[in-house]
């Protein structure tokens, strides 16, 4: 996983703290994001995967994403605290080959 730590360091501190983020993406607008996962999949591409909830989006949020974190820019955290969404799953191992950061899933929320 190759990404810059301006970008990496703060994902991987909201995503342990559950804390908002808002970042450009691919050179578009800022989106804010509730952060569940930093990692890279089996062919070594970083992601981070969360609840996009404000920002530009061609699904209604709010809702599941993921971004590259090769395209993702400009990360702003410190946002609100925000609860584990209860779909996340780390079971797929070649999905989330080498998990950085997960947020921890609370005993009885369902998840992993």
């Amino acid at each position: 996983m190759t990404s810059s730590t301006e970008v990496v360091r703060p994902l991987v501190e909201a995503v342990r703290e559950r804390r908002a983020v808002r970042f450009a993406y691919a050179d578009g607008p800022s989106r804010t994001v509730h952060p569940h996962v930093v990692y890279a999949d089996a062919r070594g591409t970083g992601f981070v995967e969360g609840i996009q909830v404000d920002g530009p989006s061609a699904t209604p949020l709010p809702g599941w994403r993921r971004w590259r974190l090769d395209r993702v820019d400009a990360v702003e955290p410190g946002g609100a605290w925000f609860p584990v969404d209860p779909r996340l799953d780390l079971g797929d191992t070649r999905r989330y080959a080498a998990v950085v950061a997960a947020v921890e899933i609370e005993p009885g929320a369902g998840g992993c």
